[in-house]
């Protein structure tokens, strides 16, 4: 912990696409916004506090000799910040694990049901093997079970720890319909998950399931990806081995691409800056005087008129667009190779605010049997 002097005023720089960093932090001193990818070793050299999202690398090399006392990421994912150092330089660190986790869960349920509405199937009694049984893994498991899907799931550590109810790779991708990727990158260690989907792994997925990857890119080796894609019915991508920098090859095989978004929902970018606010708030021994709550108070959507012809999917997809998202994805192609990155970054921080289901009402003459998949997955049905 530690305690400012009495009366002293603090230097905050927030990357700019964080909600709220001015309204939560502004009784903490000032807040200075920037891009963040503009954040540099000169700008930081004077600030107390540092709030980021991925796209800013923050290690010694970006913060020695400035005064930050606390490093803050609105992020589920730290593999862009070096803990290590931040550890040895006394500085304070949180990340905001779980803030997104219904989010990407929502992004993932969403894909399945429009694949299994193009093939003219159902979801009941699919299985899903979820690879990684996190935050994220475990809340799709809650919803593709209420939703009657056989889900099996793979997390080593977890297995280890004595925990039941995970099975090896083997057998959580045998005859698996669906596969989703929910691990975090690590690089090192017994459970490395750095370049872990590769021949060896995808050689063990059943032809004609559908492969999600919603997790981190570099789980993934691009020229092993491409050699088994066309065995599988669909593979839908938010993640990218070099994002961001993308390979045309591949995107052009995807069903779905998007740029790393599948945890943009509203309420979880909110929920992000609630957790390191909070983390901020106990490290400087400050009162909490902003809590994200409220926002979420005053959400108001317009209700989805129920379509029976495009059923489920139909609703699912105006509340999270997978489909423009992949049509302004591929647009990158058409980018020039300097420009990809930027045009990749744009996409991201330019994208249309999107809010979980819990914050939409269907309308309409809905049978009950999709009344109740609906009102399993958190809509409020008129």
């Amino acid at each position: 912990m530690v305690v400012p002097q009495k009366g002293s005023t603090m230097k905050i720089i927030a990357d700019q696409n964080i909600p709220f960093a001015t309204e939560s932090f502004r009784s903490f001193g000032e807040v200075i916004l920037a891009a963040g990818t503009e954040i540099t070793p000169e700008l930081v050299r004077d600030a107390d506090i540092l709030l980021v999202r991925s796209v800013t690398k923050v290690n010694e090399q970006l913060l020695a000799g400035s005064s930050i006392k606390f490093v803050g990421t609105a992020t589920i994912g730290r593999d862009h910040i070096d803990e290590e150092y931040l550890q040895r330089a006394g500085i304070g660190f949180s990340s905001a694990p779980g803030s997104n986790a219904n989010s990407v869960a929502e992004w993932v349920i969403t894909a399945m049901f429009l694949t299994a509405h193009e093939q003219n199937q159902t979801l009941t009694g699919k299985k899903l093997a979820i690879i990684g049984v996190g935050n994220i893994g475990s809340l799709l498991r809650e919803k593709a079970e209420a939703l009657g899907m056989r889900v099996v799931l793979n997390d080593p550590p977890k297995e280890v720890a004595g925990l039941s109810g995970y099975s090896d790779l083997t057998t959580t991708l045998a005859d698996a319909d669906f596969v989703s990727f929910h691990v975090p990158l690590t690089k090192t260690g017994p459970w490395q998950t750095e370049r872990m989907i590769n021949d060896s792994l995808l050689s063990l997925i059943p032809s004609g399931a559908v492969v999600i990857n919603a997790a981190r890119g570099k789980t993934m080796v691009e020229s092993d990806l491409l050699f088994h894609v066309d065995r599988f019915a669909e593979l839908i991508l938010d993640v990218w081995p070099e994002e961001p920098t993308v390979n045309d090859t591949l995107l052009a095989k995807v069903r779905l691409g998007s740029p790393h978004i599948a945890g943009y929902s509203w309420e979880g970018k909110c929920s992000g800056t609630g957790m390191i606010y909070r983390a901020a708030a106990e490290f400087f021994d400050k009162p909490l005087e902003w809590d994200e709550s409220s926002i979420f108070k005053d959400i108001s959507t317009e209700p989805i008129q129920w379509n029976p012809q495009t059923g489920v999917s139909g609703v699912l997809l105006q509340s999270c667009d997978l489909l423009g998202d992949d049509q302004r994805f591929r647009t990158i192609s058409n980018e020039s190779d300097e420009k990809r990155i930027t045009y990749f970054n744009r996409l991201r921080k330019e994208y249309p605010r999107r809010y979980e289901f819990r914050h939409h009402s269907v309308r309409g003459s809905i049978d009950s049997e999709n009344r109740a998949i609906l009102q399993t997955l958190g809509f409020n049905v008129l």
